[in-house]
């Protein structure tokens, strides 16, 4: 997969994903509907850092759109991902 090496931040690594995968904003919303809170004005907020999905949303992500077997996956959401509960601002 033809990725960043080290992106910045939470919301570009989800962003090329989603990318990467084919998917708009609002088909990977259509895909998550059964997801708790999970819209496309959402998947916008991840993307910009404003928010970051809760634990269980970002699993049912990670099904979608990240290649199982993927080792740098592993790497970049613990470099990226604040504690849970917080703001990309909270955990600055």
């Amino acid at each position: 997969m033809n990725t960043p090496a080290s992106p910045r931040s939470l919301g570009e690594l989800l962003r090329v994903r989603r990318d990467t995968a084919g998917l708009s904003q609002g088909a990977l919303a259509e895909r998550l509907k059964g997801v708790r809170g999970v819209t496309q004005g959402k998947i916008s907020y991840w993307e910009r850092d404003i928010y970051h999905p809760e634990p269980s949303q970002l699993g049912a992500i990670k099904k979608l759109i990240f290649q199982p077997g993927d080792s740098e996956l592993a790497l970049d959401l613990a470099r990226l991902c604040p504690p849970s509960g917080q703001t990309s601002s909270e955990a600055a």
